[in-house]
């Protein structure tokens, strides 16, 4: 009786063990993307719905995995009603499936493509460096930046710095900035992206209004005033910062 009692008891320990594992294994995709921002990873999601095949775009995300760093490949189902918050934040709800969506290394979403448009090297370009996250995240919470470009050489770099906070606090803080090394390898890109001089020899602003679009550039100490009747323009046109490129249409010249 005692050997019988010990096996039924073995099994209903097994039994729990494995529905656990499964019960913790079992993460919503959100939960996965927020385990990806808190390990500082970039994203290749693939989005597929009910009915659509996103094979091809699994092979894609992966070997672009290969490729970048510190990124991982994920997927998620549109239809999936746990997805639903997620589908919405991310503007999903009539996009045409499967798909692909970069997502940078703090969360927001750099942007996406059709599988018919998919390669690899396109989604390791849409993959943002640190300062790029840094300037989307604000961009996605409706905050203008101010993008300064400097050289540890350039002696005004204080005076921009100082004098873009005191634009942010006549804002009422509703706006940020982020400063970038012009001699940074790992933000070279984006800032050839959004037209840095690089053969400036002052610092200088790159200001991008709460809908991302580029309302002014300056160089040297700005006036505060001018920062913040720039970064409040609406332009008829322009781009969110790193998303301008070769033929891209409905950017400002």
């Amino acid at each position: 009786m005692q050997i019988k009692s010990l096996t039924v008891t073995l099994f209903v320990v097994i039994a729990l063990f494995f529905s656990m594992g499964t019960a913790l294994a079992a993460k919503t995709t959100k939960e996965e993307l927020d385990a990806a921002k808190k390990a500082k990873k970039t994203v290749f999601l693939v989005v597929s719905g009910n009915g659509s095949q996103a094979a091809n775009c699994m092979k894609i995300a992966q070997q672009a995995q290969k490729q970048l760093k510190e990124s991982l490949v994920l997927s998620m189902n549109r239809d999936d009603e746990a997805n639903k918050a997620l589908v919405a934040t991310l503007g999903l709800g009539s996009a045409p499936l499967p798909m692909l969506m970069v997502i940078g290394m703090n969360g927001v979403a750099a942007g996406g493509m059709a599988e018919k448009d998919a390669t690899a090297e396109k989604l390791v370009q849409l993959a943002p460096s640190p300062k790029k996250a840094e300037a989307l995240g604000y961009i996605n919470d409706k905050k203008p930046v101010f993008i300064i470009g400097y050289k540890k050489s350039f002696s005004d770099r204080s005076k921009v710095t100082e004098n873009c906070k005191t634009a942010i606090t006549s804002l009422k803080g509703n706006a940020a900035y982020v400063e970038i090394d012009l001699d940074d390898a790992n933000e070279k890109a984006f800032l050839k992206q959004i037209g840095t001089d690089f053969s400036a020899t002052t610092t200088q602003i790159l200001v991008f209004n709460a809908q991302g679009k580029n309302t002014g550039n300056y160089k040297g100490a700005t006036e505060p005033a001018k920062l913040v009747s720039t970064a409040t323009m609406v332009p008829k046109s322009g781009c969110a910062p790193g998303a301008c490129g070769p033929g891209t249409k409905g950017c400002a010249k």
